[in-house]
């Protein structure tokens, strides 16, 4: 491993503890072009479409869209969508009503771009977000989001990752209250939620880099990860596995809390070790709890990551400071996953800034570049 690259990854998790308090310093001026669009619309269904952990971004902000828009959500897989879906098969909505979000990091994946492609051609607004405003989504787009947090080293998302769901969830959260979705006593819980994040992660990044020092030798003998979580932090399972396979190559898999009782809990080996992530209040928290203990019971490698409000009396659990509240939390959940895909992979010799899959994109070509021209432009 290059000396001058071991600690990359490490290091841009760890801005992300400043990016996210100069965001809440100054997030009206993120979101206020947001909420005018918002108003100037009645929106009855948002789309949220991307590839990879954009993708997985939608599935938290589908449900914030639903619990605090009341409007439709919509989400999946951008090349998906764009082949066998559509925006309004039914004829239905106008395209005023209805909004498409495309979270990018570099802008350039075809999927997310096409969608743009497809709701501008359509009349459909496009918000996307970028670290590239002037790139090719964001062409297509009628508002362009930045992204303070910059392109990464690091072949896995992460600081970017977390910035696009900060940016988003809080458009939501003010277009909102703008609307009179929400009340006032809803709206200041949850930005007084997401102002509490910078000093929780930077927490949650020293007690994750700890509890892996303690929990190594158990961790790094594990031949296979899964992740199991409900509600908006299913999406936080899933984009952990994700971060685990891109980085340190081990299969990882995530599962919603019921499904992994339909035939996945049947794969499980002696040696797979399972993070149970107890997250939001409510009855699939405790269930979720309960699970772990059956399991546990049934196979030893379990592990319970929960708030440390919570007196569960693990002594192996990995404790986080988090935010009660539902879509905040899964920030707060998220970002000792991104360590401890760091530190296996640092523990497993890898560089994450050298990418292991440029033979088969040279080949697929899964992106455009900001100088293709398309034949709507010419």
């Amino acid at each position: 491993m290059n000396s001058n690259t071991a600690f990359t990854m490490l290091n841009e998790i760890k801005e992300e503890p400043q990016i996210f308090a100069a965001i809440m310093q100054d997030h009206k001026a993120y979101t206020q072009p947001f909420v005018d669009l918002y108003l100037a619309h009645n929106f009855k269904r948002i789309f949220i479409l991307g590839q990879g952990s954009p993708a997985i971004i939608g599935q938290i902000l589908k449900l914030a869209a639903i619990k605090l828009l009341k409007v439709e959500g919509v989400t999946g897989f951008a090349s998906m969508f764009n082949q066998h879906e559509g925006f309004d098969p039914a004829g239905i909505l106008r395209p005023e009503e209805m909004l498409l979000i495309c979270p990018g990091e570099s802008g350039h994946t075809k999927g997310p771009v096409d969608s743009a492609r497809i709701a501008r051609r359509l009349g459909i607004p496009v918000v996307s977000t970028t670290f590239q405003p002037k790139g090719v989504l964001a062409r297509f787009s009628d508002l362009v989001i930045v992204k303070p947090s910059g392109e990464e080293e690091a072949v896995a998302s992460t600081k970017g990752h977390s910035t696009g769901l900060l940016l988003l969830l809080l458009c939501l959260v003010e277009a909102a209250f703008a609307t009179g979705k929400i009340g006032t006593e809803e709206y200041e819980g949850l930005i007084s939620a997401f102002k509490l994040l910078p000093q929780m992660v930077a927490e949650n990044i020293r007690r994750t880099l700890d509890w892996f020092g303690a929990q190594q030798m158990r961790i790094m003998a594990a031949p296979v990860y899964r992740f199991v979580g409900y509600g908006a932090n299913y999406a936080t399972a899933v984009e952990a596995s994700l971060k685990f396979s891109e980085s340190h190559q081990r299969p990882s898999i995530a599962y919603e809390l019921e499904e992994f009782l339909h035939g996945p809990i049947r794969s499980l080996h002696q040696d797979d070790l399972i993070f149970f992530l107890a997250a939001e209040e409510g009855p699939e928290k405790k269930r979720l709890v309960e699970l772990y203990h059956a399991q546990k019971a049934y196979k030893s490698q379990c592990i319970l990551v929960h708030r440390e409000e919570d007196q569960f009396g693990e002594a192996d659990a990995l404790l986080i400071q988090s935010p009660e509240q539902a879509f905040a939390n899964t920030l707060a959940f998220l970002v000792p996953f991104q360590v401890l895909a760091y530190q296996i992979s640092h523990t497993l010799g890898i560089d994450m800034t050298i990418s292991t899959t440029l033979p088969v994109t040279d080949i697929l070509v899964p992106g455009y570049t900001d100088e293709t021209k398309f034949p709507e432009e010419e």
